[in-house]
């Protein structure tokens, strides 16, 4: 009997670590912003964006078949070395 618990505890950690990696890709896509959230967040218009995605100027994107999706990392990252040191 011993031997059905040892084994039900070790089903019972597996389920919790897939729950937990289950969390973590949540807590990953739930930084994602689609377009018109970055050019808002950018306070630039949506085909302001676009045209820069195009030309390859813009921030980093992630591009899953027909969906465009930005990380708000890679927008701060890309706002940061945009800083002009000419005053």
């Amino acid at each position: 009997m011993r031997k059905t618990s040892t084994t039900n505890n070790a089903l019972l950690d597996t389920a919790n670590k897939s729950i937990g990696e289950a969390t973590n890709i949540n807590d990953i896509t739930s930084d994602l912003m689609n377009t018109k959230e970055a050019a808002n967040y950018l306070g630039v218009a949506l085909s302001t964006l676009t045209h820069y995605r195009k030309l390859d100027v813009g921030p980093a994107y992630i591009k899953m078949r027909f969906l465009v999706r930005y990380r708000k990392s890679d927008i701060d990252a890309w706002l940061n070395a945009q800083i002009s040191s000419k005053k």
